[in-house]
Parts: C-alpha cells; structure tokens; sequence
C-alpha cells in the first residue's frame, strides 16, 4: 500500500480514536466538524481542539485529491495552517468551518504555498 495513502488513512483515523464528549444520556457525541459555525469551533478549549482534528482530515483529503499540487500548505507547518484557518474564522465568526478551511486551502493552493 501506498505510504501516502496508509498515512492519510491513519490521519483520518484519529479523531476517532480520541476521547468524545457525551450528551446527557452519557452517549459520546461529535460537536465540532466542517458544518459548525466558526464562532462554534472557536468557543471553548474543547471544541477548538475538535475542530483542529477535523480540520487535519480535511486538509489531507484535499491534498489526496488534489492532483496538481498535493502539497498544499507544506510551506508552513499544522500550525501556520491553523493559523490561517483561525485568521478567517475570526474575520468571519458566522462563517461555516468548511469554508473556512477551504477559502484558505484555495488560496495556498493559488499561491503555491
């Protein structure tokens, strides 16, 4: 198997392995992903780091599909990209996490970054 690929698979794994908060019936729950709100995402400790995990699996399931350049963000490092992410999301607080994400992957992804 593709190392690439085996990476991006275990990438994409780990939230799932991560503990979850539960609702009232005790049942695990994930309350951050791309359809939350940036304010959402932004609001406490845990569903930053939520958001972090989601946008990590984003992130590479762009650069998987991305033909031309899967490499989009190696310039920087996890948290220069985070940082981006946060830079908009700040701006924008209504702004879905998604979209979010993806204006700053399309605009590294431009830049060549």
């Amino acid at each position: 198997m593709n190392q690439v690929l085996l990476g991006a698979i275990l990438l994409a794994a780990v939230p799932f392995l991560a503990p979850t908060t539960q609702n009232d019936s005790g049942r695990a729950i994930w309350t951050i992903g791309g359809t939350e709100s940036c304010a959402a995402w932004l609001a406490t400790p845990a569903s930053e780091t939520e958001g972090r995990w989601w946008i990590a699996g984003f992130w590479s399931g762009r650069n998987m599909q991305n033909g031309a350049n899967g490499r989009v963000g190696s310039s920087t490092d996890s948290e220069g990209v985070i940082g981006e992410i946060r830079r908009v999301c700040v701006a924008e607080p209504s702004l879905l996490l998604i979209t979010a994400a993806g204006r700053v992957y399309a605009q590294m992804d431009r830049e060549r970054r």
